[in-house]
């Protein structure tokens, strides 16, 4: 089974014990490496799985056209809806949304920092 998802995963952890024999395998080739970004499960994520499981992590992106002379302000008010929700997400959504970093560097992209506080210096 290939599952794509942020630990700890519902189904597994609610669902799932030592004696049904479940394992995570990391079977991850080189390839996947070069473009991927290295991950973790910790031990004991689960009941089932006493070791650290080595995988590789899925990144999603928000990408935006350079609209820096006529939509600036519409994907900067975007932005700052995309930072709150976050926000709120690390407080009271699922513990994987505080291993989100909106800042991280995508290699080969320009990028802009997604903090308000940030943007309302520059101003």
């Amino acid at each position: 089974m290939f599952y794509v998802a942020g630990y700890p995963v519902k189904l597994f952890k609610d669902n799932v014990t030592a004696q049904e024999g479940l394992s995570l395998n990391s079977h991850i080739g080189q390839e996947c490496y070069r473009i991927l970004s290295v991950g973790q499960i910790p031990q004991n994520t689960y009941a089932f799985q006493p070791d650290e499981v080595a995988t590789i992590a899925v990144k999603a992106v928000l990408i935006s056209y350079d609209f820096r002379t006529t939509h600036c302000d519409s994907v900067g008010s975007f932005a700052k809806i995309v930072y709150e929700i976050w926000t709120g997400s690390k407080k009271n959504g699922h513990p994987k949304w505080n291993q989100v970093d909106l800042n991280y560097a995508l290699k080969g992209w320009e990028q802009y920092d997604l903090r308000p506080e940030i943007h309302r210096q520059e101003k």
